[in-house]
């Protein structure tokens, strides 16, 4: 298995509205496409792009290939996020890179890239985790994050 934190990183995400984020999320690959490992990743990370959005009521402006019957690499959601959210959306996303698949040594998903109004990006990976990094992560993430809501108030 292989994993697309290089596609993540190239990955060209739109650029979203003020107070609005892009979520670009990556998943693992197999040895062989299509097969049933792909889609149970995908599968495992749209629940938990879905879980992510309905536990903080981020509302939604695309979804894009989430949901889409074809597995991509890559998928990108739009979110809104308001700045009384991002004290629990910033550790939610750094759980997503956390959290182990079910019976697997490897994270559920591998890493995200986070765009903010101004085209700004913020890449974090499971890499970005080696030793005791949760807490630069988490100031890291919710730094960028708090600016660019400033900014867009």
């Amino acid at each position: 298995m292989t994993i697309t934190l290089q596609r993540m990183r190239d990955f060209e995400p739109q650029r979203p509205l003020p107070g609005q984020f892009s979520l670009a999320v990556a998943r693992h690959t197999a040895q062989t496409w299509p097969s049933k490992e792909v889609d149970d990743y995908a599968a495992e990370r749209s629940s938990m792009l879905h879980r992510l959005v309905d536990d903080l009521e981020l509302p939604v402006q695309s979804w894009g290939g989430t949901d889409d019957e074809y597995s991509h690499e890559v998928v990108e959601i739009i979110v809104g996020l308001a700045s009384a959210v991002i004290a629990a959306f910033a550790p939610a996303l750094i759980s997503l890179i956390s959290r182990r698949s079910k019976g697997k040594e490897e994270p559920s998903v591998p890493g995200f890239k986070l765009t903010n109004s101004r085209g700004e990006t913020l890449t974090l990976t499971f890499e970005d985790r080696r030793g005791d990094v949760d807490r630069q992560m988490l100031d890291q993430l919710t730094a960028f994050l708090s600016r660019s809501a400033a900014d867009a108030s």
